[in-house]
């Protein structure tokens, strides 16, 4: 076959673009790895307790619209957001809640996930977005928005994604209505088992050397043995801290 310079320039562009991507998300990793292995903080009872109050609330609201947040949708092609769901559970634990994406769907068939999707031309922004999916999913709205946290880019590295944290007030899934087009299961995690440092370990990659993040280790007591199965890797480290 005959290598024109055209075709050569091509491959070059490509290379190149591929070495700034990957330059680009080492960094954004870094960050965000700085931030996860800063020295950890347990939280005392006492603070666990009260993190989902009106002055907890209060607390975590102003530092998430305060912070300087790492913005990633302009130097990505494609944006989705995900709505991070605190609660309480049907103990009254303070929590968060997952769901088990349905094993029928085209992508991420089979995963824990937190509800969300692509932000469309119709949502006024990611929060919107992901608000109706979690509407779409999980048919819950929040009683109360408290802000967003730092981007992340999936696995892919192609889609800014936006973590929009919200409390959903109190959610019992074992009773939890959900659409069975989209999810499996749906089940709540204390976030005293999240924050705990007997249950993390540390997860890395072979794309990203040299990094680590701590993630959830314990499997959930859940309805089905299919979410107890899965890989409960990514809950970094400023969730897992409490920050």
């Amino acid at each position: 076959m005959l290598i024109t310079l055209p075709t050569v320039m091509a491959l070059i562009s490509v290379a190149l673009r591929r070495v700034v991507q990957s330059c680009f998300m080492y960094s954004h990793w870094a960050r965000i790895h700085s931030l996860a292995m800063k020295p950890y903080r347990p939280p005392s009872p006492e603070s666990v307790s009260t993190i989902l109050t009106s002055n907890g609330l209060d607390v975590m609201e102003t530092r998430l619209n305060q912070f300087k947040r790492i913005d990633l949708t302009k130097k990505l092609p494609l944006h989705a957001a995900i709505l991070v769901p605190l609660c309480h559970d049907d103990q009254g634990r303070p929590a968060v809640l997952f769901t088990l994406r349905s094993s029928s769907l085209r992508t991420h068939r089979g995963e824990v996930s937190f509800p969300g999707g692509r932000v469309d031309d119709d949502d006024t922004d990611d929060v919107s977005a992901a608000l109706r999916e979690c509407m779409e999913e999980v048919y819950l709205a929040p009683q109360r928005v408290l802000g967003r946290w730092h981007d992340v880019t999936n696995k892919e590295g192609n889609t800014a994604v936006t973590p929009c944290i919200a409390y959903m007030g109190q959610v019992d899934a074992n009773h939890q209505l959900f659409s069975q087009d989209e999810v499996e299961e749906v089940f709540t995690i204390p976030l005293e088992d999240l924050m705990s440092e007997e249950k993390r370990s540390y997860w890395t990659s072979s794309r990203l050397p040299g990094l680590k993040m701590p993630q959830f280790e314990n499997k959930p007591d859940c309805r089905s043995n299919k979410a107890a199965e899965q890989d409960y890797g990514g809950f970094w480290g400023p969730w897992l801290r409490g920050d």
